[in-house]
């Protein structure tokens, strides 16, 4: 069913399961890293319309990566390896991973809405609830990074033609970073079906799966961002 991807099938990856970590701020500080290795691992076949889709997110993604507010307090030697204890190994659909990327952004939004910070100190929050790395086959929340220091590392430069223009890896000077009108746009192009569609009906299984909710996620971003 997924049509546009460019190596169809099913996809491993490591996550944190959301509900057993039952913490959104504590959540975001793990997942924003390894989404940013989603993004640059998905590859959806060149010049459609999901590729085109895949780059705008990955830009957004960079954008916020580069931007120091919000910025997560960067974790000590012990919240990293704690951390590390609530990897999970998940096998799903690439469609079930991209639902994870839109629910992503459906969770950040939200706290960046409510003036979240992101200074809390996790480790108890991950010795609660991380007992180790393990495997599970079901849909994941997401995952974690030793290296997280203000809210995720820049991701790599060129690992896929199709969308190496989103993905430099400098920190950006203010004077470059994304307008919040351009993540808005980008984010409101973006539809979700309910349901992947069927192989049967010309759907591609992937299109149009990662913006739903998560339109405004622009407007809880600081006003002080400019366009490149």
């Amino acid at each position: 069913a997924d049509t546009q991807m460019q190596h169809p099938g099913r996809v491993s990856f490591k996550f944190i399961d959301k509900m057993q970590l039952n913490d959104s701020v504590c959540y975001v500080k793990a997942a924003f890293p390894l989404l940013g290795k989603i993004l640059e691992r998905t590859e959806f076949k060149e010049n459609s319309s999901n590729a085109r889709k895949m780059q705008m997110v990955r830009r957004m993604y960079n954008r916020i990566d580069e931007n120091v507010d919000p910025c997560i307090r960067e974790e000590d030697d012990e919240e990293r390896m704690l951390s590390q204890m609530c990897f999970k190994e998940f096998t799903t659909s690439p469609y079930e991973m991209l639902v994870l990327v839109k629910d992503f952004f459906q969770d950040i939004n939200h706290l960046l809405q409510n003036q979240e910070t992101f200074e809390k100190d996790c480790s108890r929050v991950y010795r609660k609830s991380c007992p180790g790395p393990r495997k599970a086959g079901s849909s994941p929340g997401v995952g974690t990074d030793p290296d997280c220091n203000c809210l995720s590392p820049a991701l790599p430069s060129a690992t896929q033609p199709s969308l190496s223009a989103a993905t430099g890896r400098d920190m950006a000077p203010a004077s470059t970073r994304v307008p919040s009108s351009l993540l808005h746009t980008t984010l409101a192009d973006l539809e979700a079906p309910s349901q992947p569609p069927s192989s049967t009906d010309g759907g591609s299984g992937t299109e149009e799966v990662l913006g739903a909710g998560v339109g405004d996620t622009a407007l809880a971003l600081t006003p002080r961002m400019q366009q490149t």
